[in-house]
């Protein structure tokens, strides 16, 4: 989906979501935001954050791993592949 309210929506409407990959500058509603929300509603979404700054803290929005951009499809299939 676009945007992290979008994404919100379908997981209100009981889409059932596995891994969340969520880059961080999103527009509106940030990416660390958007995790929080969704692994409150369900814990067991493993978290995937894009970022163009290093990094992410563990300690921002929720436990995840980062996959720094920009990416390509090989570094995205090894992410999701870990996150399993």
């Amino acid at each position: 989906v676009a945007t992290a309210e979008e994404a919100l929506e379908h997981l209100e409407a009981g889409t059932p979501m596995d891994i969340l990959v969520a880059d961080i500058s999103l527009p509106g509603q940030s990416g660390l935001d958007l995790a929080a929300a969704v692994v409150e509603q369900d814990p067991a979404v493993k978290v995937i954050y894009a970022s163009g700054y290093g990094e992410v803290s563990e300690h921002l929005g929720a436990p995840g791993q980062s996959l720094p951009k920009p990416y390509d499809v090989g570094q995205l299939q090894a992410a999701l592949h870990e996150a399993e």
